[in-house]
């Protein structure tokens, strides 16, 4: 069922879908559910290989977002008001303006918080081992 809404959802029809060990989606390929209108992600994501679009909607938090994400990440034009449940792993840029952060989150946002994101990541031994996993299965990822 999670994989069906997904695949319905998802503007990016190339996408490929696996479920994961908890029951949260793997997609190997973008997602994009911009302007979709949603108040929260309606599936808990794990790892995107591509890009995450959410941007547009009406998001208040990161709760069910991906832990790794490829490539970008834009949640531009939310009503994001925290830092919880950020992915731990963002390959891209991180796009996140036009939210209800207060000025300091916006400035810790605009730093380069990719590259502390991928070391803490990396740093994960379960996440490690998933990204291994996930990259002999479908060597997308070159770790």
């Amino acid at each position: 069922m999670k994989i069906e809404k997904m695949k319905e959802l998802n503007a990016d029809k190339d996408a490929n879908y696996f479920l994961d060990e908890d029951g949260s989606i793997i997609v190997i390929g973008n997602v994009d559910i911009s302007r979709s209108q949603l108040k929260e992600l309606p599936i808990k994501f794990s790892v995107v290989t591509g890009s995450f679009d959410c941007s547009r909607n009406h998001l208040t938090s990161f709760e069910n977002f991906p832990k790794v994400i490829g490539g970008n990440l834009n949640c531009d034009g939310n009503e994001l008001v925290e830092l919880h449940h950020l992915p731990i792993a963002v390959g891209g840029r991180f796009l996140c303006r036009n939210n209800k952060f207060n000025d300091w989150v916006i400035k810790q946002l605009e730093q380069p918080v990719t590259q502390w994101i991928k070391v803490k990541a990396l740093s994960s031994v379960s996440t490690r081992e998933k990204l291994t996993n996930l990259s002999a299965k479908t060597g997308l990822f070159d770790l």
